[in-house]
């Protein structure tokens, strides 16, 4: 399920107060930056080099700035355990890298099986990639499950709470009423 968040309404500061993961009242606010996704055609250009495709998604990307995002303290919680968790990875790949260059040290002079480092330069890379893909993950924009529309006029919340989803509900305006909405339905 998917709720979507007309761009406008953080615009106006009229987005909901609820927590879109767990539909708790608002904790914490922060403010958060929403990407949109890569364009499905620029993944071609991995091939012709990492900077080709870093500087065309760089070109292509939207981004709006939801300045008053609200989240419970199980979603700061949520937050605080990943970013520990991907800095403990960081360090443990600091630590292999050591332990790596230690052991490629070719001054040792016992016998060659106990100078072998390459163990310790592939858990360190491991490590690595996995703390950095578990730091992207602990950002606010990935704890909300919230990506900006490839037109950049709406926020998609991917599986929201019930309450959030009520909430986005409530702010669009009844059809053939005089009640003045925080932001006009789209057509």
């Amino acid at each position: 399920m998917r709720t979507s968040v007309p761009v406008a309404c953080f615009a106006y500061g009229s987005q909901p107060t609820i927590c879109v993961r767990h539909g708790a009242k608002a904790g914490l606010t922060a403010s958060v930056a929403i990407e949109s996704a890569p364009a499905p055609w620029t993944w071609a250009l991995i091939p012709l080099g990492g900077v080709v495709f870093l500087a065309v998604r760089a070109a292509t990307r939207k981004v709006v700035t939801a300045p008053r995002w609200a989240f419970c303290a199980r979603c700061r919680s949520l937050r605080y355990l990943r970013m520990a968790a991907g800095f403990v990875l960081i360090g443990l790949m600091l630590a292999f890298l050591v332990v790596g260059l230690d052991a490629a040290d070719t001054t040792y002079a016992g016998p060659a099986e106990h100078r072998s480092s390459w163990w310790a330069f592939a858990v360190a890379l491991l490590a690595g990639v996995a703390g950095w893909i578990i730091l992207v993950v602990s950002r606010w924009q990935s704890i909300a499950r919230a990506r900006l529309s490839r037109d950049g006029l709406s926020v998609q919340v991917r599986r929201p709470s019930v309450e959030f989803a009520a909430a986005v509900e409530a702010m669009w305006v009844p059809p053939n009423t005089g009640a003045s909405p925080a932001v006009a339905r789209p057509a």
